[in-house]
């Protein structure tokens, strides 16, 4: 059935794809291919991921929904387990819970596999507390050295959720060590994609090395294995990453992610970007002309702090009871207000709330005021993670 499936996936209109074409295109040997053609051997899954994704990329969920039927008929176990990893990573929870039932009574240690992405899934769809997750997966006993790293993968998003930074790196680089001993290309990529993730989002906010973080982030996006619904996010770190460095290059990538947004049809998100990061971009740089493309009190705030207009601001504050301690809320109150106290109380909250990247607003701020600057930079060098 597959072997038809991609067979008229490579018959075109004008001209066939050849097995040799299609074997470059996912750089494989074309001798593999010819042989799978021939029902003298069988491919893993990831080559039929990038086949589809070559011939057919629009039709990619339709063909993995196939695809799985497929294998868990016939009961390759190999791509089952490989299945589960893809169907997490293109956050497509139904295909998921399919794979997961299919091998909770399968032989190890594809039960093992099922067990941990069952896991998984609670901690995606979010249908349980972060400490209560921990607690899941500190309890759970992982069977295979796959299962193992991947156990750890969800124990360090779990961590950074919960704001246990410092831990949370530590295990990551200990996890990273242990992907050298997985053997298996794709899961030891993807792993290693979801690793990176974390890196990412630790060296710029936790850590304000940004350099690393947009290293970290690339990698993903760059990866052959990872989809959409997995990197877009990442084009956000990107454009937040340049945010106090280069408005063209901040703004590019937030419109990136816009498109991308779009195409996912996750429209709600797309006018969160423009009213919140965007157009905080633009403010910082002096180019909001109004403040009309934002409803969001604390962007409103930093426009009104930009403009002079301290009444505004301070109304804002006033009116909003959750800003009394918010970091960036004091900042534009501080902002306003010429008042250094105000600025510095700002960078010792972002810094509690384990944001360096952020504390840089109030701590250039206080640039001038020599006397509290050296203390917002002492307060930025705490180490967080």
């Amino acid at each position: 059935m597959l072997r038809k499936i991609i067979r008229s996936l490579m018959e075109r209109p004008d001209k066939d794809i050849t097995n040799l074409e299609l074997a470059k295109a996912i750089n494989y040997d074309d001798s593999t291919i010819s042989k799978w053609f021939r029902y003298e051997n069988e491919l893993s899954f990831p080559a039929y991921l990038l086949s589809i994704r070559y011939l057919s990329p629009e039709r990619e969920d339709e063909l993995m929904d196939i695809i799985a039927e497929e294998m868990i008929n016939t009961e390759n176990r190999q791509n089952c387990r490989l299945m589960m990893e893809y169907a997490s990573t293109r956050r497509n929870f139904p295909l998921l819970q399919k794979l997961i039932n299919s091998q909770r009574k399968a032989p190890r240690p594809n039960n093992d596999w099922a067990a941990i992405y069952d896991l998984s899934l609670k901690f995606q769809k979010r249908e349980h507390p972060n400490e209560e997750i921990l607690n899941m997966l500190i309890a759970y006993k992982p069977k295979t050295v796959e299962t193992k790293v991947f156990l750890n993968i969800l124990k360090i998003n779990t961590l950074y959720m919960i704001g246990e930074y410092s831990y949370m790196l530590k295990l990551a680089k200990s996890t990273e060590s242990d992907l050298e001993n997985i053997t298996n290309t794709y899961i030891k990529e993807t792993y290693t994609s979801r690793i990176n993730e974390i890196f990412a989002r630790a060296y710029l906010y936790q850590r304000n090395d940004v350099k690393k973080a947009r290293f970290f982030a690339k990698s993903i996006i760059n990866s052959k294995f990872m989809c959409a619904n997995y990197t877009s996010h990442l084009y956000h770190l990107l454009g937040t990453s340049y945010v106090f460095e280069n408005r063209e290059t901040s703004l590019n990538y937030f419109n990136n992610y816009v498109d991308i947004l779009r195409h996912q049809k996750r429209f709600d998100l797309v006018e969160e970007v423009q009213c919140l990061d965007i157009f905080f971009v633009n403010t910082y740089w002096g180019q909001t002309s109004c403040e009309n493309t934002t409803n969001n009190p604390l962007e409103l705030m930093h426009y009104y702090a930009k403009t002079g207009k301290v009444d505004l601001v301070e109304e804002l504050y006033m009116s909003n009871k959750e800003f009394k301690n918010n970091p960036f809320a004091l900042c534009y109150l501080g902002m306003a207000r010429s008042n250094p106290q105000l600025l510095l109380q700002s960078v010792a909250n972002f810094i509690e709330d384990g944001n360096k990247f952020f504390a840089e607003i109030p701590r250039k701020q206080l640039e001038d005021y020599p006397d509290l600057s050296f203390s917002a930079s002492v307060m930025c060098k705490i180490k967080i993670a």
